[in-house]
């Protein structure tokens, strides 16, 4: 960690002030690896660590065990292959991965951390708001969203140091995992290139190779179809054996297998439900709010913060409706952009700046309370970016949501047919 840090510090400088930045950076990581422990410590302490493995992780593990290793090229097949090499039980995998990657996420975070020059209560605000983005991924373990932020954080540290091409390789490897890796890191990246351009700080043949690099990568991604890879039939019968068979798989399985078909299914269910638009706005407050309490255009104009965090969001909601974690998406990448503001952007340490500070600690705050609470048992913790709202929704007289296979029937009546059939 020392070698990530920069040679000059805040206003007091010096060796008690590097000391205090790898303290606090290393406090930092800690909490935000505990956080992530939040579903699994919740379920050991109600003694439902067996209907955790047989009932809550079935899914996840469902996804996770589509690896390179078995079934070929297939995508989204990295995130399996690295969870296989923790174990080959596919539940204990998907634990196990959760974990790895929220120390990879811990370890990233923290590096940034350690490089940010700003005032108390600044660095305050930034480390509050991380954790209540870690405790609410902590709600929803085993998933591949911290492998992905991890890969963000990874290529924002890269970029911060000078190392573009790692920076954009980083991404790119991302798509491996999930493509939620390119489509929020792509914009992102974009956002630096911009920001750095307006400073003169980035040469044209920089961009050229960025983009070269992410073409490159985008053309593997597209040509698994001509690869050798296993007959989906062949997949969903290998990840039966190892998960189990139930309806938590077989619709896993669809969406890791249909292709361009589940997506239809998937903006098929948005368009049929009739709370698609409050849980769109709602994830649009939240980043609003977690932009009032970064104010990540310091260093940057609003263009800059506006492509950072929003496009990113708003094609991925109109493609599934996993809004609570597109949100959470965006805010990280909003919250990695601000935190690699030049230093000369930063905040200075006057009483008008400082107000200003104490305002963004208010709204982290109410970021905390939106996002913390926990979920009420058997609801999906993917789709409400505010948990309340979910509640309430389960609490009101009107229509409940649908179930994922119920959701999957009303769009794809034949949908269980992908899972027989060649890719």
């Amino acid at each position: 960690m020392r070698r990530s840090l920069p040679r000059t510090f805040g206003p007091d400088g010096g060796r008690t002030t590097r000391r205090r930045y790898v303290a606090e950076a290393l406090l930092l990581g800690a909490l935000l690896l505990a956080a992530s422990g939040r579903f699994f410590y919740a379920a050991w302490r109600n003694h439902e660590l067996a209907l955790l493995r047989e009932v809550f992780l079935q899914y996840k593990a469902a996804t996770l065990a589509v690896d390179f290793a078995d079934f070929g090229a297939v995508h989204r097949g990295l995130g399996g292959s690295l969870a296989r090499m923790f174990t080959s039980d596919a539940v204990d995998g998907a634990i196990a991965f959760h974990f790895a990657s929220a120390l990879g996420v811990a370890c990233v975070l923290a590096l940034l951390f350690a490089r940010f020059q700003a005032p108390v209560v600044r660095r305050v605000v930034f480390a509050v708001v991380a954790l209540a983005f870690m405790m609410r991924w902590g709600e929803d373990g085993g998933r591949t969203d911290l492998a992905v932020v991890a890969l963000l954080g990874a290529a924002t540290l890269a970029w911060h140091s000078g190392r573009i091409v790692t920076a954009a390789l980083t991404v790119g490897l991302g798509l491996f995992i999930h493509e939620a890796s390119v489509i929020l890191g792509v914009p992102l990246l974009a956002a630096f290139a911009w920001r750095d351009a307006s400073r003169g700080d980035l040469p044209w043949q920089r961009v050229r190779t960025l983009l070269v690099i992410l073409g490159a990568i985008l053309a593997v991604y597209f040509s698994f179809q001509w690869l050798p890879h296993s007959t989906n039939a062949e997949i969903a019968t290998r990840v039966r054996e190892r998960v189990g068979n139930n309806e938590a798989v077989e619709v896993a399985l669809y969406f890791a297998l249909a292709g361009i078909r589940g997506i239809r299914a998937a903006m098929c269910a948005n368009a049929k439900d009739p709370a698609a638009p409050m849980h769109v706005a709602m994830g649009l407050v939240v980043i609003a709010v977690t932009a009032l309490a970064l104010a990540p255009w310091r260093g940057a104009n609003r263009w800059m913060v506006l492509l950072a965090g929003l496009p990113g969001y708003l094609l991925l909601a109109s493609v599934a409706n996993d809004y609570a974690r597109w949100t959470l998406f965006a805010c990280m990448a909003l919250w990695l952009f601000a935190i690699s503001a030049p230093q000369a952007a930063l905040a200075s340490f006057d009483r008008r700046v400082a107000l200003a500070d104490a305002a963004c600690l208010a709204a982290a705050w109410v970021l905390v309370l939106a996002l913390v609470p926990a979920t009420r048992p058997g609801i999906s913790r993917v789709v409400s970016p505010v948990p309340r709202v979910d509640q309430w929704l389960y609490r009101s007289p009107g229509p409940k949501p649908l179930g994922f296979a119920e959701v999957v029937a009303r769009c794809d009546p034949s949908w269980r047919d992908v899972l027989r059939a060649s890719p």
